[in-house]
């Protein structure tokens, strides 16, 4: 009989817990047997869609370096391809000038070498000496128009890389830097900075 006994009080206690845990059930609006339709379900946020097609600052330097004043355009800012176009055409203008006077020097310089009954577009130059350093002149111009506009192109291309990596940075106005007292972790007060995100 105490074997019975010592069987039947275990099995009573997983009864009973069995019991309880079913009634307990009921209560669970997600039971195996229920069936939750999808209007039931709660709603999904919908993500707005920008209205530009998502560019990397890496395909914006592309576009960029193909064609200046492309890359400020995917990054909204109009107001630089005015500057960067009329950067250009001063460029392509001093350019074109420093060029034609050096040629124009050279080109005397080698007849009046070459040809002593040379037909002068410079007369005002009487030496080789200061023809020679015109040209010298007009060719460290053009050397350094060149160089500027190289610098010029490369700037253009990075400020449309810098913009598009910083196109997602927060600029809220509840960022901020401020004053404020503060307790200290041994309990007494004091100033510090605090920092609003």
């Amino acid at each position: 009989m105490s074997k019975i006994f010592c069987l039947f009080i275990p099995l009573l206690f997983v009864f009973a817990g069995a019991r309880a845990w079913q009634a307990t059930d009921t209560l669970n609006p997600f039971r195996g047997d229920t069936v939750i339709t999808p209007a039931q379900l709660p709603p999904v946020p919908v993500a707005v869609a920008d209205t530009m097609p998502f560019v990397t600052p890496k395909k914006i330097a592309l576009f960029s370096a193909i064609v200046p004043g492309l890359g400020q355009y995917y990054n909204k800012q109009y107001w630089k391809i005015p500057v960067i176009y009329a950067l250009v055409g001063t460029a392509i203008y001093f350019v074109n000038d420093n060029l034609k006077n050096y040629n124009a020097f050279r080109r005397e310089l080698a007849g009046r070498r070459s040809n002593p009954n040379f037909v002068r577009q410079f007369p005002q130059y009487t030496d080789e000496g200061t023809l020679q350093s015109a040209q010298d002149y007009y060719r460290r111009n053009l050397d350094l128009t060149v160089l500027l506009t190289g610098v010029g192109y490369t700037l253009q291309v990075i400020d449309a890389v810098v913009f598009a990596h910083l196109k997602g940075f927060d600029i809220s106005e509840d960022i901020s830097i401020r004053y404020r007292p503060v307790v200290m972790p041994s309990g007494a007060l004091g100033f510090g900075l605090v920092m609003n995100f």
